[in-house]
């Protein structure tokens, strides 16, 4: 069977175009607001404060861990924080890193020969909780995982050198993609029958990675967080009777119609164009990619809700899915296919835009003000009773808000992601708390005491509980407007 010809340069335009222009349709939200309802990416940019600021001092508490894995995606942030407000390199980095996973979407499209509209439609799983939780690291993965593929599965032989770059490279992103490059590799050594000498290439290319790897593992597994069980919060019978728990997985950008609807729209048009089309020999389906979205799909079914403190360690892996199986579908072979599936990207983008713009203007009001006038390095408190979203599908999607006052202005946190032992920057001994734990997580736990440990308070909820806060023997509110406000603790 003669190899099919390779794809024109005119072709290849096409693909970058619609990468361009998915990339700036799918980042309408970021132009739309001020602040980015992403739940841990004011607690990153607060990593960002501490590793700029803290570690400079000689009593500085922190610690800089620069060799453990998960940190990737902290770059494009730390390149542009020198340079822009806290606020502003919170979007923009985001941005940058939507636009590095849509990079994995259409580069493996790409690789595999798969049609432009098909990539279309996957793209628009970047509203997807990987997102909406600031997994950007795992984000990370994803698309250096593509480019891994291609290393391995080179005509020329795999390179020693970009495998073992591309290794460190995952490690540092997030070791769970690390582990999938690896067991990629290994299958596709047994499946080609490789001799030894290129199984020894592999092993020394990858030997730097694997001491790290096993450095980490050793202390991480060794301590209480990395020790903690692992959970299934949804039991396994349960999980293929729950619609809801696979569409939250997939698209979590809006919590009204809208949002499944799109979902519907997609499966609708990939379903459709592949039927029409099954037997087209043009528009052919790709095997290996529907199997391998079969097995993660697996991963999302059999793995557990929570691991070693890893929040959604199974259905971070659905978007993946969701991507491989619709770039594995045979194409539609409509001529106007590559508009319909742009004019759904765009859907996406505004729909997703209008609801980050209503929760910034109602359910994130008064919090840039109320962040601005807290003092440089003071101790914060931080209660959220606004969660959950009448906009989001997250269950608690402003838990971490608080921690933009660390961010902005230094200081301390109730909770902060230095008490992490998987944070770049973490307390060099853990903290004996003098306030009740948790409260970013329960609220309604506070006590007359925990305030005495703080210097401000900064709080998001309706009139009814700053009503309370005003009554609260010790504050004295300091703004008074808007769904979050600032309260002084004068002891």
């Amino acid at each position: 069977m003669n190899k099919p010809d390779p794809p024109t340069f005119c072709h290849a335009c096409t693909f970058r175009l619609g990468f361009l222009l998915t990339w700036m349709l799918l980042g309408m939200p970021f132009l739309a607001v001020e602040i980015a309802p992403i739940i841990d990416l004011p607690q990153q940019m607060a990593q960002l404060r501490l590793a700029f600021e803290e570690l400079g001092r000689p009593d500085s508490p922190y610690l800089l861990q620069w060799w453990t894995p998960n940190k990737l995606g902290y770059l494009p942030f730390a390149l542009l924080w020198p340079f822009l407000s806290p606020w502003k390199a919170a979007l923009l980095g985001s941005w940058l890193m939507c636009g590095f996973w849509l990079f994995g979407v259409f580069r493996l499209a790409w690789i595999f020969e798969r049609p432009l509209h098909l990539a279309l439609l996957a793209a628009p799983l970047l509203y997807s909780p990987l997102l909406q939780y600031g997994f950007f690291n795992f984000m990370a993965g994803f698309p250096l995982l593509v480019l891994w593929w291609e290393v391995v599965r080179r005509e020329q032989g795999i390179a020693p050198l970009w495998l073992g770059l591309l290794g460190l490279l995952l490690y540092f992103a997030h070791v769970l993609w690390l582990g999938m490059g690896l067991l990629l590799l290994m299958g596709h050594l047994l499946v080609h029958r490789a001799p030894g000498a290129v199984w020894r290439r592999c092993g020394l290319a990858l030997l730097p990675v694997g001491g790290m790897t096993a450095v980490w593992a050793g202390t991480f597994f060794g301590g209480a967080f990395g020790a903690a069980p692992s959970r299934w919060l949804v039991p396994l019978g349960s999980r293929l009777s729950r619609p809801d728990y696979w569409s939250e997985g997939l698209y979590s950008g809006t919590r009204g119609e809208e949002g499944v609807l799109l979902l519907a729209i997609m499966v609708l048009f990939a379903g459709v164009g592949a039927w029409l089309n099954r037997e087209d020999e043009e528009w052919r389906g790709e095997i290996r990619l529907v199997l391998a979205g079969v097995v993660v799909l697996g991963l999302v079914m059999l793995l557990p809700d929570m691991s070693s403190n890893t929040l959604l360690f199974n259905r971070r892996w659905l978007p993946v899915a969701g991507v491989l199986l619709l770039l594995g579908l045979p194409g539609a072979g409509w001529r106007i296919g590559n508009v319909l599936a742009l004019a759904l990207v765009a859907a996406a983008g505004y729909v997703t835009a209008s609801a980050w713009t209503v929760v910034e203007a109602k359910e994130l009001s008064g919090l840039k003000a109320a962040v601005e006038v807290i003092p440089s390095r003071s101790r914060v408190l931080g209660l959220d009773h606004v969660s959950p979203s009448g906009v989001l599908k997250v269950r608690r999607p402003f838990l971490q808000q608080f921690a933009w006052s660390q961010a902005l202005k230094g200081g301390e946190l109730n909770f902060s992601f230095a008490d992490l032992a998987t944070s770049p920057v973490i307390y060099r001994q853990p903290r004996e708390a003098r306030w009740t734990t948790g409260l970013e997580w329960f609220p309604e736990r506070v006590t007359a005491g925990d305030y005495a440990a703080f210097d401000y308070v900064l709080i998001g909820g309706d009139e009814r509980v700053h009503q309370k806060m005003v009554r609260q023997p010790g504050l004295e509110g300091v703004t008074h407007e808007g769904v979050w406000r600032s309260y002084r603790v004068t002891r």
